[in-house]
């Protein structure tokens, strides 16, 4: 069996490899449970159900879930190294961290490689017996938080360039595949290359999805999208919390606002095999090109398939 490799990202470029083949490369191992590493803590994505019941009610009703940060701790062996005494690799290590801006932590198992996003939310603590300096040694401890409690893996790409000229008015039928081998649901994101008159149109099907009551009338539910200015370039994230929004365009026009109150409604399931869903464009040259995006979030830092 193949232990697993741990590296630190620092939100400065900096790297750490802190358990399995080549740990300890910059003097900085990840330490156990018994010395304050909260493994279970960054395990699986913390979810708390939410249960009501009415005042006569027998038992409760369930409600759903809500899924909270991932809030833990990370502890760390700091030594000197023949290339730096020890307070080099602890000031490194400390700079990799911020409160503001996010480091990643990575986890490979095989052929499985996912990095969660984290940032401090308090001081780091060391413990010593006496002088660090002294012994060339401490024990670091990272208290730390995901805000998106997910493991992330490189998302997957898939794209449709048009073959022929449609700026004459005339359609052209096209298709990209899909696939979400992951536990839970994903939001497609999608780069559509424009110019002035293209227009595409996107798929935004239901995958049997029945939250608006509408699993069977949105099966192959489409979006047209507005008639691209000359030299506009869309990016769409169809995740129903993005915070900047469901389009956004490359010259900084409001161009939710030509979408004629249409969006996106729909995520891809768990699970779901590759899929090849069908996009539309017309007025443009050959060679315009739409590209889809499918990201990959995991529950836990390996395992799942």
């Amino acid at each position: 069996m193949n232990e697993a490799l741990i590296e630190v990202e620092g939100h400065n470029g900096e790297w750490f490899t802190v358990a399995g083949t080549g740990a300890g490369d910059r003097g900085v191992h990840l330490a156990s449970e018994n010395d304050g590493t909260e493994f279970a803590g960054l395990y699986d994505a913390p979810v708390t159900t939410i249960w009501n019941s009415t005042a006569f009610q027998l038992g409760a009703t369930y409600g759903g879930i809500r899924e909270d940060k991932y809030d833990f701790t990370l502890a760390f062996h700091v030594t000197e190294t023949a290339a730096n005494p020890w307070r080099y690799n602890d000031s490194a290590l400390r700079k990799a961290f911020s409160y503001e801006k996010r480091s990643k932590l990575w986890v490979q198992v095989d052929d499985s490689r996912r990095w969660l996003d984290v940032q401090l939310v308090s001081n780091p603590r060391l413990k010593v017996g006496f002088d660090p300096n002294g012994q060339q040694y401490g024990l670091v401890l990272l208290p730390l938080a995901a805000a998106y409690p997910r493991w992330l893996e490189v998302e997957a790409t898939d794209e449709f360039v048009a073959a022929t000229d449609t700026t004459d008015g005339s359609t052209e039928m096209g298709s990209v595949v899909v696939s979400n081998p992951t536990d839970t649901e994903i939001w497609l994101k999608w780069m559509i290359q424009g110019s002035s008159g293209i227009r595409w149109t996107l798929p935004d099907f239901s995958f049997g999805d029945d939250r608006f009551d509408r699993a069977d009338a949105d099966a192959d539910r489409m979006i047209a999208m507005p008639e691209l200015l000359d030299g506009e370039h869309v990016r769409v994230d169809t995740d129903e919390m993005g915070l900047e929004g469901q389009v956004n365009s490359s010259l900084d026009t409001a161009v939710y606002q030509r979408m004629n109150g249409k969006m996106f409604l729909y995520p891809i399931p768990p699970y779901t095999p590759d899929t090849e869903l069908p996009v539309v464009v017309s007025g443009a040259p050959a060679g315009a090109g739409v590209q889809v995006r499918c990201p990959r979030p995991w529950t836990r830092p390996w395992g799942l398939e």
